[in-house]
């Protein structure tokens, strides 16, 4: 299936802003940094429309920006493509993952630490002291500047720190923000349902407990209305005698989700969540991955079902881009994807998987560049990662407001940085 563009619905200098170097996010004005500026009509009368049309197109911007985009509810759950305070990740225990060794888990968080350095902090969660002391060793002795990283103490047992950690929605009450503590209920691990609280000094937003029974990683918000997860979240949920549509309506209170869209889960993936196969990129955008009917055709159909559903969209922004990218064959029967992505503040991080996937790797970071064109690409080694039934997006979460934190972003994220590559 073809990638999908739709016309957009905008003003057309806010498409050539787009295109001069604005990142397209109603979130973030262009920058000073931005390229220049279209080229003046050759011609004085079109110049006052000219004038006129940008000075529109800014003050929608501008509303845009002011109003982030609010939705009727009084909350909202940001997309990942925003502006975020942290990331969280979890330093691994003997319990994290047995089928990834610790020494492949710790390496990879010290390649996204990398990765997002002079980007955003990260959070290490630790679960005591000792753990603390040996994982700031390791990131030091690995090159990570300590005044990007920060120490918390939580009851962390497993990497998977999406599942689990907090949301930081925002609440246009009030404090600004508010921490929410969705309802994990992970029978091999229990305690791991009490990680908001304990972050939750930390965070120093007020804590919302919710009765959303999901693991975080199933759920995708555009950051204006629209939250993305499949029907295993439904199904979770359902099965304790709750109805749909109370299921939906929690998503509205606790996340301002306007639109709840249930996607079909993939046959014989075995976490049932979204992230493995789409991805937001903006509001107005979202990536699916695709299968070649000829390798898996019921995969492919459920996936061209999804993008189909999805296309049909309409967003705060207009309606919904849909970008399809390859899904990399499972010759070992593990499931890998191009879609379970790190995006922090104008870094994206992609994962690689060895020679045997390069074909769909090149073809999905030419999607990436394209509907990113202002962020910095890194890349980084997921072969081993992949044997744990997870990815980059699982071992992280963006935390979007930390109350009382100083830290000032760049005004643009094109801002030059050291160059990242796939680790060998």
């Amino acid at each position: 299936m073809a990638d999908q563009r739709f016309d957009s619905t905008v003003v057309r200098p806010l498409v050539d802003l787009k295109r001069h170097g604005w990142n397209g996010s109603p979130f973030e004005p262009p920058g000073r940094n931005t390229p220049a500026w279209p080229a003046w009509p050759a011609w004085r009368p079109h110049r006052v429309l000219y004038c006129g049309s940008v000075a529109v197109a800014l003050l929608v911007g501008a509303v845009l920006a002011r109003t982030d985009l609010q939705p009727s509810s009084r909350r909202v759950l940001p997309g990942e493509f925003e502006r975020h305070d942290l990331l969280l990740v979890a330093w691994p225990t003997n319990s994290s993952n047995p089928n990834v060794p610790i020494p492949e888990l710790r390496r990879v968080i010290a390649d996204i630490a990398h990765a997002v350095e002079g980007s955003i902090d990260v959070a290490v969660l630790t679960i005591d002291e000792r753990q603390r002391q040996a994982a700031a060793r390791y990131l030091s002795a690995s090159g990570i500047a300590t005044n990007q990283l920060r120490f918390w103490q939580a009851p962390c047992h497993t990497i998977w720190v999406r599942d689990y950690g907090p949301f930081v929605v925002k609440s246009f009450e009030g404090s600004g923000c508010e921490t929410l503590n969705t309802d994990y209920r992970h029978s091999d691990s229990p305690s791991l349902n009490d990680v908001p609280i304990a972050l939750n000094g930390q965070l120093g937003w007020p804590l919302v407990d919710t009765p959303i029974l999901m693991e975080n990683g199933n759920l995708l918000s555009n950051g204006a209305g629209l939250c993305v997860t499949t029907e295993k979240l439904f199904f979770d949920n359902t099965r304790n005698s709750e109805p749909r549509s109370y299921v939906a309506s929690q998503f509205r209170e606790y996340m301002g989700a306007e639109q709840v869209v249930s996607l079909e889960n993939l046959i014989g993936e075995p976490t049932g969540h979204v992230d493995m196969f789409m991805t937001f990129t903006a509001p107005d955008t979202v990536i699916v991955g695709a299968y070649s009917p000829a390798y898996d055709p019921e995969n492919a159909a459920i996936l061209d079902r999804n993008a189909q559903r999805l296309s049909e969209l309409k967003t705060a922004c207009g309606p919904l881009q849909v970008h399809r990218i390859p899904m990399p064959r499972r010759p070992d029967g593990r499931w890998r994807t191009f879609t379970n992505i790190v995006l922090a503040n104008g870094v994206l991080i992609v994962p690689t998987f060895g020679e045997a996937f390069q074909g769909a790797e090149d073809r999905s970071l030419e999607v990436y560049r394209r509907v990113l064109p202002n962020w910095r690409i890194a890349s980084i080694d997921c072969s081993d990662l992949a044997h744990g039934n997870g990815g980059l997006h699982c071992m992280t979460m963006n935390v979007y407001r930390v109350a009382g934190n100083s830290l000032v972003f760049p005004k643009s994220p094109v801002t030059p940085l050291r160059p990242i590559l796939a680790t060998p």
